[in-house]
C-alpha cells in the first residue's frame, strides 16, 4: 500500500480556541501522528478540505505551510517508491519527516517526568525509586530485544507493540503478576503526562489491560518463627541474614526503613525499654508520624551482635543489609536451610507480615499493631497479618468462657 498523507485538528487540546493541526502518515495501516506546530481556530477549520477556511493572514500562512507539509510528502513519497519499487513498508515513515531535536526519547520522557514529582513533592520516596527502576528495567530490555534496538526509544515508535513486549518481558524475568502491573501502571503515567505535552497524540495504553490477581501473602506462624530462630544456618553469612529478617519480624519495618534505620534512631525510654523512632520511607498521607518501636531484649541482643562492624563506625547503622535483589536471593537460601515450607516465597516483605501475624496470634491488640506498622486503618492491617486457627479458636474460648448464658 502506499503513504497517504491527511490533516486533522486535535479538538480535545483547545486552548484559548485555537487547537493543534496533526499530520498522519499511513502505510500498510500503519499510522504515525506529528504535529505540524500550527494552531488554528476550531471554528475556521474544514475537515473535508483539510484546510482552514477564511482569506485572513494567519488563514493564509497556515494553508501555506499545510501546502508546504504535503509537497515534501509528495517528494518524499516518490522517492521511496522509486527506490523501493513495489511496495513500501511501515518502518520507512520515518524517512518521511526525520526526527527532529524536538522529539522526545521515552527515556528522556521519564527523567522529566521524575523531576515534576520531584517539583510538586507528589509522591514518597518508593515511588521514585519505582520509575527509576522501570527505567533501569526498559534500558536492559532494549539492549536485550531483538525488535528494538539501542539505549533508547521515541515516544513515536513506543508504540501498543512495544507495550505487549515490555511487559512480557517483565514476567520473562520472573517478576510476579501484580508487580509487573505496577510498573506498567507507573509506566502508563509517563504516558499520560506525555500525551498532556503533546510529545505523543495516541497513548498506547488505551488498550492495554492486565488484572490484578489475588494473592494469598506468606508469613510465618509462630511455629515457623520459632523454627527459624533456633536452626543452625550452617554460615556466618546466613546467620547474619537471619538476624536481619529476625529484626523485621520484632519491629515490623520493611527493608527500606530497616536499612537506613541508625543508632541514632534508638532513644531512651520513662517505660523500660528502648524506643526505635522510624518514619516510613513509603508514606504519603502522614509525612511526619514517626513509628515509635519499642527495642525487645532479643533485638538488643542482635543488634549488640554489630557494635564492632564497620558499618556501624563508619555509617552509625543499626545493621548492615546488603541491595534488595541480594537479600532476597539469600532468604530463600536461609528459609531452604532451616527446612521452612515453600522456601521461595520468603522475601523481604515476609518479616513485616510476619511481625503482624506472630503479635496477633500471640494477643497483641490491633491499635497497637497498626501503629507500629505506621498504617492508618485496620484494613491496613488485614492485609498483612494472617490471623491463624490457634488464635481464632482462643479467641472464642475466651469468648464463651465469659459470656454465662445458660439456655
Amino acid at each position: 500500500m502506499k503513504p497517504t498523507l491527511t490533516f486533522s485538528l486535535r479538538k480535545d487540546k483547545e486552548k484559548d480556541g485555537l487547537c493543534p493541526v496533526l499530520f498522519r502518515i499511513t502505510i500498510d495501516g500503519n499510522s504515525q501522528y506529528k504535529a505540524t506546530g500550527i494552531k488554528v481556530p476550531k471554528i475556521q477549520w474544514d475537515e473535508s478540505a483539510q484546510r482552514v477556511k477564511g482569506n485572513s493572514k494567519d488563514a493564509k500562512n497556515a494553508n501555506t505551510t499545510l501546502d508546504t507539509f504535503y509537497e515534501s510528502f509528495l517528494t518524499a513519497k516518490q522517492d521511496l517508491v522509486t527506490e523501493h519499487k513495489e511496495h513500501i513498508h511501515a518502518n520507512y515513515i520515518e524517512k518521511m519527516f526525520p526526527k527532529n531535536e524536538g522529539d522526545y526519547t521515552l527515556l528522556k520522557m521519564i527523567d522529566d517526568f521524575i523531576e515534576m514529582m520531584e517539583y510538586k513533592k507528589r509522591e514518597d520516596l518508593s515511588t521514585y525509586r519505582k520509575y527509576k527502576t522501570i527505567k533501569i528495567h526498559i534500558i536492559e530490555f532494549l539492549g536485550e530485544s531483538k525488535n528494538y534496538h539501542g539505549s533508547d526509544i521515541h515516544m513515536s515508535k513506543a508504540d501498543y507493540e512495544f507495550i505487549i513486549a515490555f511487559y512480557q518481558y517483565l514476567k520473562g524475568k520472573g517478576i510476579g503478576q501484580n508487580s509487573a502491573k505496577k510498573y506498567m501502571d507507573h509506566l502508563k503515567s509517563v504516558f499520560v503526562e506525555a500525551l498532556n505535552r503533546e510529545r505523543i497524540y495516541k497513548n498506547p495504553f488505551n488498550s492495554f489491560k492486565v488484572k490484578k490477581v489475588k494473592v494469598d501473602k506468606r508469613a510465618l506462624n509462630f511455629e515457623e518463627f520459632q523454627k527459624l530462630s533456633s536452626a543452625d544456618m550452617k554460615s556466618e553469612h546466613l546467620t547474619h541474614v537471619r538476624n536481619i529478617f529476625i529484626l523485621q519480624c520484632l519491629t515490623g519495618l520493611a527493608y527500606a526503613d530497616l536499612k537506613a534505620a541508625t543508632m541514632k534512631d534508638i532513644t531512651p525510654s520513662t517505660e523500660g525499654l528502648r524506643i526505635l523512632n522510624i518514619t516510613r520511607a513509603k508514606s504519603t498521607e502522614y509525612k511526619d508520624y514517626k513509628c515509635r518501636i519499642p527495642v525487645l531484649a532479643l533485638t538488643e541482643k542482635i543488634i549488640n551482635q554489630y557494635k564492632n562492624d564497620p558499618a556501624r563506625k563508619e555509617s552509625n547503622l543499626i545493621i548492615p543489609i546488603s541491595s534488595n535483589q541480594k537479600y532476597n536471593d539469600s532468604l530463600k537460601k536461609m528459609a531452604i536451610v532451616a527446612q521452612l515450607e515453600n522456601p521461595l516465597e520468603i522475601t523481604t516483605h515476609v518479616g513485616r507480615r510476619t511481625f503482624a501475624t506472630v503479635a496477633m496470634e500471640l494477643g497483641m491488640d490491633a491499635p497497637t499493631i497498626i501503629s507500629v506498622l505506621g498504617h492508618q486503618s485496620f484494613e491496613m492491617l488485614k492485609r498483612y497479618a494472617k490471623t491463624q486457627d490457634t488464635k481464632i479458636v482462643g479467641d472464642f474460648k475466651k469468648f464463651e468462657s465469659k459470656l454465662k448464658i445458660a439456655l
